[in-house]
């Protein structure tokens, strides 16, 4: 999944409405595992854009790829809470919060957000097998 987030990322441009900053230059320095120096760029974005939801949902990958999980969640919730375009950034935002709630051991939040996410998305494989019913 890592691998595809870059690909979009570098092929694709951000959703409308995203203000404008080098996501070329984030796509490197993810490719570059450069994961501390991405997390700062995105941070100085994060001050210039709190409530765009594709620059949160960038701040939370960040934080997820340096093992802060605890920091990533409400920059999760702020991508999701605004609703993310395209739908698939959605489903990566639904699952990655999922999955943080569940390494944090916040079994309930992981639970209530995997289901709301496969309410959006229903066929989406990465969301189902994380929580089947």
């Amino acid at each position: 999944m890592e691998q595809q987030i870059f690909v979009r990322l570098k092929t694709e441009a951000p959703p409308t409405g995203t203000a404008p900053f080098d996501w070329t230059e984030v796509s490197r320095l993810r490719q570059e595992k450069q994961y501390t120096v991405t997390k700062d760029v995105v941070a100085t974005y994060i001050r210039q854009a709190p409530d765009d939801p594709f620059v949160n949902y960038q701040m939370a990958w960040c934080h997820d790829s340096l093992g802060e999980e605890s920091a990533a969640v409400p920059y999760y919730v702020q991508a999701i809470t605004p609703g993310l375009i395209p739908p698939y950034l959605q489903q990566q935002a639904y699952f990655g919060l999922g999955s943080t709630y569940r390494a944090l051991g916040r079994y309930a939040e992981a639970e209530e957000t995997l289901t709301a996410g496969l309410v959006r998305f229903p066929n989406h494989p990465v969301l189902q097998t994380f929580y089947q019913n």
